[in-house]
């Protein structure tokens, strides 16, 4: 069970009954959470259970440390992407499209060798 880095997307939120890992958008290995994947507003449907982004970023998301894909696409979650995503060393996919994602991307991220 991937119980802290779900906890991350729940904004420090532990879940109680299910593992986000469970989630079609979330693919975990080992525990960790490698891949968010949300097409089509995923994630949105899944904030009841979750609390997860809460139509936003959190905070948190820098401590996915093991996270390599992020790609949202037709997706609602809006807001600033938040300096933490700087600390996703292993990130080598990053996509952002149709998205209600404002502002400018951290700076920090033009530090992350990994992405592609």
């Amino acid at each position: 069970m991937a119980s802290t880095d779900c906890a991350a997307l729940s904004g420090g939120i532990e879940t109680l009954d299910e593992d986000c890992c469970d989630h079609p958008a979330i693919l975990c290995s080992g525990g960790r959470i490698v891949q968010i994947i949300d097409e089509d507003n995923q994630l949105q449907g899944y904030v009841t259970k979750f609390l997860i982004f809460h139509s936003h970023f959190p905070s948190d998301i820098g401590n996915l440390t093991e996270l390599v894909t992020f790609k949202l696409i037709n997706s609602d979650i809006k807001g600033e992407l938040p300096s933490s995503m700087a600390k996703l060393t292993r990130l080598n996919h990053f996509e952002l499209r149709n998205t209600r994602v404002n502002g400018t991307l951290p700076s920090e991220m033009g530090d992350m060798i990994a992405l592609n």
